[in-house]
């Protein structure tokens, strides 16, 4: 299980909690605490794209590229709601140590 460390700017921080495992070489699936359904996640060229949906009808699109020292990852993320984009970001995910 991987714990997640979330924090948004004027909220307290909050964790996700995910489960995953792989289905074949390059694709994984699994499950994420927030998330209302499968989280699935395919490998490609070295990034990795995340398909989950969310409560409220929102469809999460999220790509990770990992740096080359493997302790971060650039993200984007975008959010949709019948199909229009509502909100999107760009941050970088770090591996804190254990």
């Amino acid at each position: 299980m991987l714990v997640q460390q979330v924090f948004d700017d004027g909220k307290p921080p909050q964790q996700r909690y995910w489960k995953i495992r792989q289905l074949a070489p390059g694709r994984y699936g699994g499950t994420m605490s927030d998330a209302a359904g499968p989280v699935l996640i395919e490998e490609i060229g070295g990034r990795y794209h995340f398909k989950f949906r969310m409560k409220g009808s929102l469809s999460v699109d999220q790509w990770l590229t990992p740096t080359a020292q493997g302790n971060s990852a650039k993200s984007e993320l975008t959010v949709r709601k019948f199909g229009f984009r509502v909100a999107s970001s760009v941050g970088v995910v770090h591996r804190l140590p254990a």
